[in-house]
């Protein structure tokens, strides 16, 4: 019997998702990166004839629950968050969470978010639509440290951050920031739905 990879991928020293690697290089390789936005940010890509795997940072996990403070299950395409205001301070503080200082494989987990991330959005005093804006701010920074390193590249992105409409343009342009000053940079990205 063939079952629970996730329990087995574990013991062995991996992330838990053993398989996601394998269908994306199988069925998605013309694409550079496979970015997954579901509850956490997580990618797969090839690095020195080997598929890398890891979570990038909270993604809807965090922004369902913010939504989720006025009634809502989930912020559609992102109005919200694009009516608030960005909060450089709480960005710095999300931005120096010592997880994204590892180096993958590494993987992020509700108790995770739950003793570092609930905490600060809890105890801050940024309003609700400004935490949602400056999360996808938070989101799109912490994906283009992953994708923003090539010149040229084409990123799948899925899951339902796919729909957010506000933070695809937020990562869109972060990785274009990163690319000032190099010949014909551009920003691929398409949408499995």
């Amino acid at each position: 019997m063939v079952c629970d990879f996730r329990s087995l991928d574990v013991a062995l020293g991996g992330q838990g998702a053993p398989l996601v690697p394998i269908g994306d290089r199988l069925l998605f390789s013309e694409f550079d990166y496979c970015l997954n936005l579901g509850g956490f940010a997580n990618i797969s890509y090839e690095q020195n004839g080997q598929r890398i795997a890891y979570d990038i940072c909270p993604a809807n996990i965090v922004l369902n629950h913010l939504a989720g403070k006025i009634g809502k299950a989930f912020d559609p395409s992102g109005q919200m968050a694009r009516i608030g205001n960005l909060s450089p301070s709480l960005l710095s503080i999300l931005n120096q969470l010592p997880y994204y200082n590892q180096a993958p494989p590494k993987s992020l987990g509700k108790e995770w978010v739950l003793s570092n991330i609930f905490p600060v959005l809890d105890s801050s005093t940024v309003l609700l639509n400004d935490q949602l804006n400056t999360f996808c701010e938070h989101i799109a920074m912490q994906v283009s440290k992953v994708t923003g390193t090539h010149k040229n590249h084409k990123i799948l992105i899925t899951g339902g951050g796919a729909f957010n409409d506000y933070l695809l343009e937020r990562i869109e342009y972060h990785v274009n920031k990163r690319h000032i000053g190099l010949l014909n940079a551009r920003f691929t990205c398409f949408y499995k739905q």
